[in-house]
């Protein structure tokens, strides 16, 4: 099966994995954790790790059993496969529900102890198959359902499914929230505007991008969808300007230009999406996620296949201007000819250090890997090298090499 994936398109790198679940060891005595989400081919769980906030290392604590399955296949399709309001954890289980009538995917809620351990609360259908990317605001939490993976063929629906969560931090489905989006569409991510009052998502293989109004019962209204000229990825709004969308335009095998880019919009009277510019960056080849500073003039795009990291600069209209990139460390433990890919990241609250995890061979996903979160220090010295230096490799462990690790967040006490 393996073999027959490695034959498809590289965009569809996915590789898979069967791991023991470990027990999480007492926690050292930290204020600050980071987590990811292994996605591995049976068993899922949430890697965990200490973070010391004065120079930005980790430490590996141990994992966490989500109470689901993981689907390494949609690994580098996930955009926000973990999301957190800094008491509770939210992690997507790609893989099918143990036992359930239908192949739907699922989500595990849990609590996060004082130690950076999780206690389990529930599990959840995520209302449809591959749940890749999540979405949180107050007592609302929204999740994408990929459907189809991209160049499989499958021709799988994608849903977009409402939940509750409870005073605990436990999750309750909202009842007829579910939207359908067409098959094959593939969508990859999903996310709130600052005041809750929309949710707004990317097709990826539809080239799409959708906007809701949420009515006061939780449910998407109000539909909304304009072309994205190109595979809509990862999405960001602005922190200082919370009408201002920032959109990655990946996959150009399958889209051609302006792909690779960066799109951005505001969303306008009504909640529809304006387009106000487009910068196409061929150099970046497949740009995926962004990570905003946290004063909004700058963002980072963290690009697969070069791993490279683009540092933008955000004008007050919208408008972006290319500063400087950072090329992505070799990794010294890597097979001869083989890189590993860059995919998400995170920014510390304080702002000064970004953390990038980096998983899969590049550029088909033939050779096993090892994943890894790479340490920044954020220099501020914009015009060099992103604006970062390098502080840290911190390895997950060997039995990942052939998992779908994706999703990184994290909580500060």
């Amino acid at each position: 099966m393996r073999r027959q994936w490695v034959n498809w398109k590289w965009v569809a790198i996915v590789l898979t994995v069967v791991c023991a679940p470990l027990a999480v060891p007492a926690a050292a005595k930290a204020d600050s954790f980071v987590y990811t989400n292994a996605n591995t081919d049976g068993p899922n769980f949430v890697e965990i790790f200490s973070r010391d906030e004065a120079t930005g290392k980790l430490t590996r604590l141990g994992r966490e059993e989500t109470g689901g399955t993981g689907d390494p296949f949609v690994g580098g399709f996930e955009q926000h496969a973990v999301v957190t309001n800094g008491k509770s954890l939210y992690v997507v289980n790609p893989g099918p529900q143990p036992g359930a009538e239908f192949k739907h995917g699922s989500i595990s809620a849990f609590r996060i102890r004082n130690d950076g351990s999780l206690q389990l609360l529930n599990v959840v259908s995520s209302g449809g198959r591959r749940p890749v990317a999540l979405a949180l605001h107050g007592d609302l939490l929204y999740v994408a359902n990929q459907g189809t993976i991209p160049a499989s063929g499958e021709g799988v629906f994608g849903y977009y499914a409402g939940f509750r969560v409870r005073a605990n931090g436990s999750l309750e489905p909202i009842p007829d929230s579910r939207f359908q989006t067409p098959r094959n569409s593939s969508p990859a991510d999903i996310l709130f505007t600052a005041d809750g009052t929309r949710v707004v998502a990317s097709e990826l293989v539809n080239n799409k991008i959708d906007s809701f109004l949420v009515d006061k019962n939780g449910r998407l209204t109000d539909f909304k969808q304009v072309k994205a000229g190109g595979g809509p990825f990862g999405a960001s709004f602005s922190p200082t300007k919370p009408n201002q969308l920032f959109v990655t335009l990946a996959v150009p095998e399958l889209f051609g230009p302006p792909a690779p880019g960066v799109s951005s919009y505001t969303i306008g009277a009504g909640g529809r999406l304006n387009l106000i510019e487009t910068q196409t960056a061929q150099a970046s080849r497949d740009p995926c996620w962004i990570q905003f500073t946290h004063f909004g003039g700058f963002f980072w795009v963290d690009t697969f296949i070069p791993r490279e990291l683009f540092l933008f600069s955000v004008n007050g209209n919208g408008t972006m201007d290319l500063v400087s990139t950072l090329k992505g460390r070799d990794d010294s433990d890597a097979p001869k000819g083989v890189v590993i890919g860059a995919t998400d990241l995170a920014l510390s609250s304080d702002g000064n250090y970004l953390y990038q995890l980096r998983a899969f061979s590049v550029p088909d996903g033939a050779v096993p890997v090892r994943p890894r979160i790479h340490v920044y220090k954020v220099t501020r010295k914009w015009e060099k090298d992103a604006g970062l230096s390098f502080v840290q490799s911190a390895r997950l462990p060997a039995d990942l090499s052939e998992a779908g690790v994706m999703g990184l967040v994290i909580v500060d006490r």
